[in-house]
């Protein structure tokens, strides 16, 4: 479940990136592929808390 929730927070990362959301704007919905081959959506987390952990190297 962990990795699923990981996998999930770093697409929805990647794609509010590329977006002029807001704080407090509703994510766009979307699915992806756990490490398990089973499908996840975003919506799978409604009315939970998600929290965003990014981190880069160079």
């Amino acid at each position: 479940m962990m990795k699923k929730v990981l996998l999930l927070l770093t697409i929805l990362l990647l794609v509010s990136c590329e977006s002029k959301n807001q704080i407090g704007d509703l994510a766009y919905d979307f699915s992806v592929e756990d490490f398990e081959g089973k499908t996840v959506n975003l919506s799978d987390f409604e009315d939970q808390a998600i929290y965003i952990l990014a981190w880069s190297t160079t």
